[in-house]
């Protein structure tokens, strides 16, 4: 296929996989949208970049090569923004300034100083240093995800994507580091890039469609894999604390308290219940009462440690799970109920000393779900509400 060839087929390409990922814009997340916009952008650019190339034997190359190789180098450009974007990145205009030199270079070994290898040499250093920090930034953003906390198997998918794209990006910008060694060593390569007949011109047309075409497919999967995520985030998480809902507790106890009979082993839940909470509400409102909820869920995730978890089931009512290397449990429980007395929560129109009740059971050998221990949990809470709130109560005591 000779390079004019090359050039249109992969423009098509790249027009095809920029609409695709426009139809899918609305789709997306609002979070995601802007680097997603960013991303459609960049191959569009990277579709005219290529238009222009095709046309160099046509159009004045004084012109058309400066303009052509500046919208494969804002495409790129773009394409760096697209992934800071994606993970939460300030914008800044200083990733526009190696586009910008770039080009300033490239006209003046068009127009001003005529050199093919000259040429090929700054537009090739052009696309490394954008290729370079997307790498760096997708790194980052993929370890930073890795260790934020729970680390679950959809976040182990979705850094799936993000690791092929950054391969991807890897072999674009060794492609691009062979083509300024060529050059390097044949700064006297006088042929127009549209000749055939030479390897170097096939890979020079080739090499700028890899990324827009199978990166764009790539980055489509990682917006998907990004909704599904928050998705299923949202349907684990408790919309007003941050922390686990009911039904992520559950599955994670259920999972752990099976484990732990097997091994005969126990596992420890605390339920704990805000004092008075409904006066809370009745005197200063139910927006003081969302931001004690908040609170308190603030302070309990402070207290856990790698052996414990907090979730919200619902009300003001929260539970703990509490393994046995997080050592005695009604001492762990303890620690959470002081914890929360001694942070005084504060309001517009003060603070209050909030206080809570907590009811305490282990599993048993013969108790393989969650609902049991709960229960009996539930009763000791029940006793230490009885007995003047703002206690510990573990089941065994009652």
């Amino acid at each position: 296929m000779d390079p004019r060839t090359t050039l249109v087929v992969v423009t098509l390409m790249m027009l095809l996989n920029g609409g695709v990922l426009g139809l899918m814009h609305r789709d997306l997340s609002i979070q995601v949208q802007p680097s997603a916009r960013d991303w459609r952008i960049g191959t569009l650019l990277a579709a005219a970049g290529c238009i222009l190339l095709a046309t160099q034997d046509v159009l004045p190359i004084g012109f058309v090569l400066p303009l052509g190789n500046a919208s494969l180098l804002l495409a790129m450009t773009l394409y760096l923004r697209a992934v800071r974007r994606f993970d939460g990145y300030a914008d800044t205009p200083w990733i526009f300034l190696p586009a910008a030199l770039s080009t300033i270079g490239i006209f003046w070994a068009a127009a001003i100083s005529p050199s093919t290898a000259m040429r090929a040499i700054i537009a090739s250093i052009g696309w490394i240093i954008p290729l370079f920090f997307a790498i760096r930034s997708l790194i980052i953003g993929g370890r930073l995800a890795a260790t934020s906390g729970a680390w679950h198997s959809w976040q182990r998918n979705y850094a799936k994507s993000r690791y092929v794209l950054i391969a991807m990006l890897l072999i674009v910008a060794i492609l691009m580091m062979v083509r300024v060694i060529y050059f390097l060593l044949h700064l006297d390569y006088a042929t127009p890039l549209l000749i055939s007949g030479q390897w170097i011109n096939t890979f020079t047309m080739l090499a700028p469609g890899a990324l827009p075409i199978v990166g764009t497919t790539v980055f489509i999967m990682m917006c998907s894999e990004r909704v599904r995520a928050q998705w299923e985030h949202a349907a684990a998480t408790d919309y007003l604390t941050g922390l686990p809902n009911r039904r992520t507790i559950t599955e994670s106890a259920n999972s752990q308290i099976a484990r732990a009979q097997k091994i005969g082993k126990s596992i420890t839940v605390a339920l704990v219940d805000i004092d008075h909470f409904k006066t809370i509400n009745d005197t200063f409102g139910h927006e003081v009462g969302d931001d004690a909820l908040r609170h308190i869920a603030t302070v309990l995730s402070a207290q856990c440690t790698a052996s414990t978890m907090a979730a919200r089931l619902g009300g003001e009512e929260f539970l703990c799970l509490i393994d046995e290397a997080g050592g005695d449990p009604s001492t762990q429980a303890e620690k959470f109920r002081t914890a929360i007395e001694q942070a005084r929560f504060a309001h517009p129109n003060g603070t209050i000393n909030i206080t809570v009740s907590i009811g305490v059971a282990s599993s048993t050998i013969n108790e393989d779900q969650l609902q049991p221990t709960l229960q009996r949990a539930d009763r000791a809470l029940y006793t230490a509400k009885s007995q003047g709130r703002n206690r510990v109560v573990h089941a065994q005591e009652t």
